[in-house]
This record gives C-alpha cells, structure tokens and sequence, in this order.
C-alpha cells in the first residue's frame, strides 16, 4: 500500500480473494471491498503436480494423469527422453498400454498455454509379470 493505493506486482493465484479497504476520519469509518480473480495465467503444478512414481505390470496398462491448473486451459504434451511419447488421452492423461521394461523410465508432462509452460515428470517402474513355471502339486493331508 503507498498512498492509499494496493498495488499487487505480478498477479497470480494466490492474490485471489477478498480485499477490503476501510477509511477512517472525524465522521466515522467506511469499508469498500472488492474479488480479486486471475482469469489468466500460466500452467501450474504447484497444487496438483504429476505422481512423483508410477508401477506398471508388465504386459499391462497405466496411466499417469497431468491436471495442470491453467487460464486459459494448457495443451499437454508428454516426453520421455525428450521425445514425445505416448497416447494423451483428452483429460491430458497419458495411457501407456501392453507394458514392456523398455517402457521403464522418466515421463515428463508438459503444460504450455500463451502465458508460459510448466513440467512435472513421473518414474515409471514395469515390474515383471509373476510367472508360475510348475504347477502345483496336488497334495492329502
């Protein structure tokens, strides 16, 4: 505040809210108060970030979301060594289906509208189907 002013440098979500300014003279006290609403901002992971790990069966299916928070709404791409990689289902999820080890490794979503972009990236683990090599015995006791 500087000569009765608010000034708020570089608005973002976390200014949203109720603000209220209150005068006081000789005559009394009176209050004004005002929303504060960003309609525009950048991708954001800072309060849904993508699932640090992931396990997938081998021969199996996984999915990892990316629910960015983002104004106007963020194209979603997802990478794994910096290709694009993948099946973006239209949620911005990433579907990985018919797991194999090679599929293994770091996927990183990333979030881009005209104000910026932002990454979160996920370690996807395969984890070896069980195999029953011998069937078992049949057993009395």
């Amino acid at each position: 505040v500087f000569r009765n002013k608010l000034s708020i440098d570089k608005v973002d979500t976390r200014h949203n809210g109720m603000y209220q300014c209150e005068a006081t003279n000789a005559y009394g006290t009176n209050r004004s108060s005002a929303e504060l609403r960003t309609l525009f901002f950048a991708p954001s992971f800072t309060n849904r970030p993508v699932d640090s790990t992931k396990f997938g069966a081998q021969g199996g299916n996984v999915t990892i979301a990316c629910n960015p928070e983002a104004a106007p709404r963020a194209e979603i791409k997802w990478l794994k060594n910096g290709e694009e990689v993948g099946r973006v289902l239209p949620s911005g999820a990433l579907e990985l289906t018919s797991l194999s080890q090679s599929q293994a490794g770091t996927y990183t979503c990333v979030a881009t509208n005209e104000l910026g972009e932002a990454r979160s990236s996920c370690v996807l683990t395969v984890v070896a189907s069980v195999v029953i090599s011998e069937a078992p015995a049949h057993l009395e006791i």
